[in-house]
């Protein structure tokens, strides 16, 4: 994929074309690792770690967000509330 990757950045640069059509070309292209190589080739940036440390930044934001929220989302996000409070041990 590292020896395409010239070649597939101008065809869906300059053609546009519809993902499915990527998809039939470039299969491979679509697999877990290769999309975590193609973003590290076009950003520099390893997708995963990026990921989980934003993740680590973002989630207790969103948590509390949910908490402010429990009432509007009903019976099942107060029970995953509960869930996550059970599993979450202070270090």
């Amino acid at each position: 994929m590292e020896m395409t990757f010239s070649l597939r950045r101008k065809e869906i640069v300059m053609e546009e074309p519809l993902v499915l059509d990527v998809q039939r070309q470039w299969p491979a292209l679509f697999l877990p690792e290769q999309i975590s190589a193609e973003f590290f080739r076009i950003t520099q940036t390893h997708l995963m770690n990026r990921f989980f440390s934003s993740l680590d930044e973002y989630a207790p934001k969103i948590i509390r967000l949910y908490r402010a929220r429990a009432a509007l989302w009903g019976k099942d996000m107060k029970t995953l509330l509960e869930n996550l409070d059970d599993q979450v041990t202070i270090l």
